[in-house]
């Protein structure tokens, strides 16, 4: 039974896979278009207002359509914080 799972979870991968690649492709596209940039430019105000980290723009537009791609999004975002290495 254990290996029947393993294999219905590499058949799952296998149909989910070209998806999520598609998810981060197109957010790492809409990030070097400017598009998320421009997003936070027009929204910092009301969101600042709200109390609501401009930065976090991305995140709340991409977390509905992809939760793999929102997870892409966080590790960018955290990464001036991370300890460098090497």
């Amino acid at each position: 039974e254990f290996v029947l799972g393993g294999k219905e979870g590499i058949e799952v991968l296998v149909k989910i896979a070209p998806f999520i690649v598609g998810m981060v492709t197109a957010i790492g596209m809409l990030r070097a278009s400017g598009f998320f940039s421009n997003m936070h430019t027009i929204l910092a105000s009301p969101l600042s207002y709200l109390g609501i980290d401009p930065d976090l723009v991305p995140l709340a537009l991409i977390r509905p359509f992809s939760g793999a791609a929102s997870n892409a999004n966080v590790t960018h975002l955290c990464r001036p914080f991370m300890p460098r290495t090497g």
